[in-house]
This record gives structure tokens, C-alpha cells and sequence, in this order.
């Protein structure tokens, strides 16, 4: 899945991309590429307004899910990455 971030964009003049993926998370500007593994994300969760993907306890992407053409894409887009996360999770405490 793949995220255009608007209020990256109106800081930088650029399109910034988040994409979501079974090896993790890209952030992706013009000028910089970040790939973080699931096992870098400390968590995914949501608020009425916002998904969160958690880089650590102070540092997270923040998307509006008005970002979204409607309510049920802001859903399947957190289920997907929350399942992702997790499914990470079970991986890594199985070990």
C-alpha cells in the first residue's frame, strides 16, 4: 500500500510516499529514502482521527485518515499494517 503524505508535502514542496509492505515500511521524499523492517516499528495503533506507526515512543508516521478517499480505505489500510506488525511480532517471540 502506498501513501501520498499532504502535510509532508506542504512542509517540502515534494511528494513524500509511505509505503506499507510484507518487509516493512518505506518513507520515501525526493531527496531521502528511510526502509524500517517490521522489526523496527515499536507499534501500530489509531485514534478517531489518525493512524499511527510507531518508530519508537517518541517518534511515529502520522496519517490523517482523511487522507483517504473514504472511511472504509483509513480501515483496510490499518487492519493490513496492523496485521503486518503483528504477524512480525509472533515471528520475532517465537525465537
Amino acid at each position: 500500500l502506498q501513501l501520498t503524505s499532504q502535510h509532508q508535502r506542504s512542509q517540502t514542496n515534494q511528494d513524500c510516499r509511505l509505503v506499507i509492505s510484507e518487509s516493512g515500511v518505506t518513507n520515501e521524499s525526493p531527496v531521502k529514502r528511510t526502509e524500517l523492517s517490521w522489526s523496527g516499528i515499536a507499534k501500530v495503533s489509531q485514534t478517531r482521527k489518525i493512524i499511527l506507526i510507531y518508530l519508537s515512543e517518541q517518534s511515529a508516521f502520522l496519517i490523517p485518515k482523511k487522507s483517504f478517499p473514504n472511511v472504509s480505505e483509513a480501515k483496510s489500510f490499518f487492519d493490513y499494517t496492523f496485521d503486518l506488525w503483528k504477524a512480525s511480532r509472533n515471528v520475532v517471540s517465537s525465537k
